[in-house]
């Protein structure tokens, strides 16, 4: 039994459209790959500020140098002069060192702020 209303029958898609969609994923894939290929061989720029600051072989096992502990809304938060943060505005810290000692300042007074947002 046929159906030979228009409720019951699809539409026939255009035969362009299936190697339409392959030709653009192709596409995509050669541009990807071509941007995966230049960021692997092109150098990573470093600005002076992290030249001069960042010295040639870190000590894993330092602790962040010239640390301070300042009283920010009843609770001690880690501040280096070295290490960071360079810039407070408000609750936004920025510019912490690339090294251990910056991580562990940072991921400080990121748990910090989380635990009194609850």
């Amino acid at each position: 039994m046929t159906f030979t209303t228009s409720e019951y029958t699809s539409p026939k898609r255009p035969r362009w459209v299936l190697p339409a969609i392959g030709g653009v994923v192709v596409i995509a894939l050669v541009g990807v790959l071509a941007l995966a290929v230049t960021m692997r061989d092109s150098p990573q720029p470093t600005s002076p500020a992290q030249r001069t600051s960042t010295p040639a072989t870190v000590d894993l096992t330092a602790a962040p140098a010239q640390l301070e502990w300042k009283l920010i809304d009843g609770v001690r938060l880690p501040y280096s002069k070295i290490d960071g943060p360079a810039k407070v505005s408000g609750s936004l810290a920025t510019g912490y060192s690339h090294t251990p000692q910056g991580a562990v300042v940072a991921a400080w007074q990121i748990f910090q702020q989380t635990r009194r947002q609850h």
